[in-house]
């Protein structure tokens, strides 16, 4: 079976950082399981003593190197011969099917939907910031160049319950059990940045294996697996799985069960910090106000969790409708709550209920460092006490851990 062909071109200068720390030879290293590269251009002032020294090694990966003078200070006009580029060859080259373009910080999506109305496939590559969450949805794939930066587990455990409800969404739909490979292509037509690695696995299928309520099966004969969700009964009888767990991950997925998906505390107080600086607002209003603050580097998903979590907590109050927005509920911080003590409230009066309804036993240490605040020991208990009132009962394993 012929390789399908590839045709990659780099923006130099938005992306040195990347470029500095062999981003360009791990890239064409990942493209090797997608096809063969014909085509490798990279776009530059090569007069920039920024980018001189890019040279040999881009010349090494095989690169053919473009030089564009900058008339005007600041102004780099490689994105208009990069652009001028990809096109001329998407006509000249009609076999080439994929387009990979590393471009930093500028917006090519009308670019890359020309190209996939012409029926190629487009990888689009960059930072992660507000600009890429909006061009990753006109790409086939969207591979980030800042995965060097430390992200905490919370923001990792965060990403990996936003794909598993997109698989578990994916699964149910579905008539009857779905190949890996079907699966997955349906995940990156959601979300074009998905990737199992940069989740903690390696491969797909064990990313899919981590989630206790997917049914995995292999055909004896090919070797390929498949997944469907699992029922009620097949999922009861995985509750002694969940018990070998560890605690945060299995009080996570208790939450889940009540629809409470964890964020990170900096992305809670990022949010939450600019739902007080602002006037009432509807919850697409916030959520835009987020994406576009200058500091702002959280996902859109993230984002819409974070405010999520600040309603179910009465954080973010609605006092009335906006007759504006078609009846659109419009929400304000109440200020008179403490805002992490009414998130950890409302966190554990759910997971105790859910606890309750599976008849698992939460650990008070364990939970104490699952909680977004650090509370003296009557805080904490205090704060207990109510929430096992809120959930009817505690089973709250008070022997096996005191506070």
């Amino acid at each position: 079976m012929e390789r399908s062909k590839i045709a990659l071109f780099i923006d130099v200068e938005n992306l040195t950082h990347w470029i500095k720390h062999n981003g360009p030879e791990a890239l064409i290293s990942e493209l090797g399981a997608t096809g063969q590269l014909i085509v490798r251009r990279a776009y530059g002032n090569w007069g920039n003593p920024c980018v001189q020294g890019f040279q040999s090694e881009l010349n090494r990966l095989g690169f053919e190197l473009v030089h564009n003078y900058h008339p005007v200070s600041k102004k780099n006009s490689s994105d208009i011969q990069l652009t001028i580029d990809v096109m001329e060859y998407a006509l000249k080259l009609e076999d080439v099917q994929w387009f990979v373009l590393a471009t930093g910080d500028s917006d090519f999506s009308p670019l890359f939907r020309r190209l996939r109305e012409k029926g190629k496939d487009v990888i689009g590559v960059g930072p992660k910031s507000p600009l890429s969450e909006s061009v990753k949805t006109s790409c086939s794939k969207f591979i980030y160049t800042n995965t060097e930066q430390p992200v905490s587990k919370k923001e990792i455990r965060s990403a990996i319950d936003d794909a598993m409800d997109v698989v578990e969404g994916i699964l149910r739909k579905a008539s009857g059990p779905l190949a890996l490979a079907s699966i997955k292509n349906s995940i990156l037509n959601i979300d074009s940045a998905f990737n199992e690695r940069s989740l903690g696995f390696s491969s797909f299928t064990d990313f899919i294996k981590s989630n206790e309520f997917i049914i995995l099966n292999q055909d004896p004969k090919n070797k390929s697996w498949s997944a469907s969700i699992s029922t009620d009964e097949q999922a009861n009888s995985l509750q002694s799985t969940e018990q070998s767990t560890s605690l945060e991950k299995q009080y996570e997925s208790l939450l889940r069960k009540k629809q409470w998906r964890p964020v990170s505390s900096n992305t809670l107080r990022f949010v939450y910090e600019i739902c007080g600086a602002s006037e009432l607002r509807s919850k697409e209003q916030i959520a835009q106000a987020v994406l576009s603050h200058e500091e702002n580097s959280e996902t859109r998903a993230d984002i819409n969790k974070a405010i999520t979590i600040l309603i179910k907590s009465g954080v973010l109050k609605s006092p009335n409708v906006d007759p504006e927005a078609h009846g659109e509920k419009i929400w304000s911080v109440d200020k008179s709550v403490n805002f992490l003590l009414s998130v950890d409230l409302a966190l554990v009066s759910r997971l105790l209920s859910s606890s309750k309804e599976k008849n698992i036993a939460i650990e008070k240490d364990a939970l104490r460092d699952f909680l977004y605040g650090k509370y003296d020991n009557t805080t904490f208990n205090a704060l207990l006490k109510e929430a096992s009132e809120r959930a009817g009962d505690s089973s709250l394993n008070r022997e096996r851990s005191p506070a």
